[in-house]
This record gives C-alpha cells, sequence and structure tokens, in this order.
C-alpha cells in the first residue's frame, strides 16, 4: 500500500527506495505490478483509509472543542 500511496504522489521507484533501503528496485517494480493488476480493489482500500482518517480528524477536532469550552467553566 506504501508503494501505491508513494506511486500516486509521483515518486519514482528509485526515490522509493530512499525510504524502503530494504527492498530491492525489483521488489519495487513487482508491489508496482501488484497495484497495477488490483489497482480497482487498492483504490477502494485506500479511499476507505483516507475517509477514516479524515473521520478520526473530525472526531478528534469536535472533542478537543468540547473539552476546551467544558474546562473554561
Amino acid at each position: 500500500m506504501d508503494i501505491a500511496y508513494m506511486h500516486r504522489w509521483g515518486l519514482t521507484p528509485e526515490q522509493m527506495l530512499e525510504d524502503y533501503e530494504f527492498l530491492n528496485l525489483a521488489q519495487i517494480h513487482a508491489a508496482l505490478s501488484y497495484y497495477y493488476e488490483n489497482r480497482e480493489e487498492i483504490e477502494s482500500e485506500m479511499k476507505s483509509d483516507e475517509e477514516w482518517a479524515e473521520r478520526f480528524e473530525r472526531e478528534k477536532a469536535e472533542f478537543l472543542k468540547k473539552r476546551a469550552s467544558s474546562g473554561s467553566r
């Protein structure tokens, strides 16, 4: 999934190796191949993860706002 995100952000396989030194270039290309072969499923999972993160941040902000307003009394 990380490789798919990095690809989405426009990084080259060589740039990806900088963050994933334990992989080799063939493994990066294999991950990209898997992404292209399963793109619909992976994109759906990525969207779900992004929606969860947005919901979490929204709920966290609401909680902190309520906590701050109740602490000022």
